[in-house]
């Protein structure tokens, strides 16, 4: 089983334009509505996979409601701890002309101490039961942002921990030695405090995070590819083009595929084409919903990975 946590879960709205207007009248074609946060959304497509898993999380108010009966209409376990106010709402508006979203992201409501130490305990309890636990996203107000090294210190000789955070988050949980981590160039930078202008200094970065007790370090370069280094090895995943329809939640199906591949017992290079294929799915599906398998299997074909 693979467990899921998010911390500070959504209901995602997208609404689709023709072209995005700033400051003027925007006439929407198509609104949809998915549950979102990286964990739910990993889950999500590790169901699709048809690979168990488990999501954790904070629930509030009617629309953390509305997030457990989606999860029960899909057959996708979770044990939530029970918060106050609302679970928070994200708004993302994907421009047809330009094939690019635009996202509008709520906090999310306060949680308290209390809280936190209830889901510290229930990924406590699963880890015991999985074979990887992911950590991913942002924190809701009142959450300390070492709470992914927290967890990551405590519970990696019982299950591997896969990181997929930004910012401070991330930077303190990689002090951890999680198993895996998710940045994308973006994060990367952020987290090396300069530019990457090559593939190259994108390689030395993952490079120098294996040195800190990481095992694999999965890179997303967008419309570039992918980058995977490893203590198995360095590969490359050439960029297929093909109709974005949204981005929302592609990285977190590139962290499901990788996952269900590792759990099947594939090599890292055959794991991480199995990523890459569920990201490509993803951004040709419309809002935050995860892949149709037909698409994965249509796309798959196309995938080549190269070692670096």
């Amino acid at each position: 089983m693979i467990t899921t946590l998010t911390l500070n879960p959504a209901v995602d709205k997208t609404s689709v334009v023709a072209g995005l207007t700033f400051g003027g009248l925007n006439r929407v074609q198509e609104t949809m509505q998915s549950p979102g946060g990286k964990g739910i959304n990993v889950s999500k497509a590790l169901t699709r996979l048809g690979t168990n898993t488990l999501v954790l999380g904070i629930s509030a108010g009617d629309t953390g409601k509305w997030i457990e009966r989606y999860l029960q209409e899909k057959n996708i376990p979770y044990d939530f701890v029970q918060g106050s106010g609302q679970t928070r709402t994200n708004l993302k508006v994907f421009d047809q002309s330009t094939e690019t979203i635009t996202e509008f992201n709520e906090s999310g409501s306060p949680v308290d101490r209390k809280m936190i130490d209830e889901i510290i305990q229930k990924a406590r309890q699963y880890a015991e039961q999985s074979e990887f636990l992911v950590l991913g996203g942002s924190v809701p107000a009142g959450v300390r942002e070492d709470i992914y090294s927290e967890l990551i210190s405590s519970l990696k000789d019982k299950v591997k921990i896969v990181l997929d955070a930004d910012g401070a988050l991330l930077a303190q949980g990689i002090e951890a030695s999680p198993c895996i981590i998710k940045p994308n160039v973006y994060e990367l930078e952020k987290l090396f405090n300069r530019k990457l202008e090559s593939e190259e200094e994108i390689l030395a970065c993952g490079k120098t995070l294996l040195r800190k007790g990481i095992a694999k370090v999965v890179i997303s370069m967008g419309a570039a590819g992918s980058l995977l280094v490893s203590d198995e090895g360095c590969y490359k995943v050439l960029p297929v083009k093909v109709p974005v329809k949204s981005t929302v939640g592609a990285g977190d199906s590139m962290v499901a595929g990788f996952l269900h591949g590792l759990s099947r017992g594939r090599k890292v290079a055959e794991a991480l084409r199995l990523a890459a294929a569920c990201a490509t799915a993803a951004v040709m599906t419309e809002g935050s919903e995860t892949f149709a398998v037909e698409v994965l299997e249509s796309v798959l074909p196309d995938i080549q990975v190269q070692e670096v």
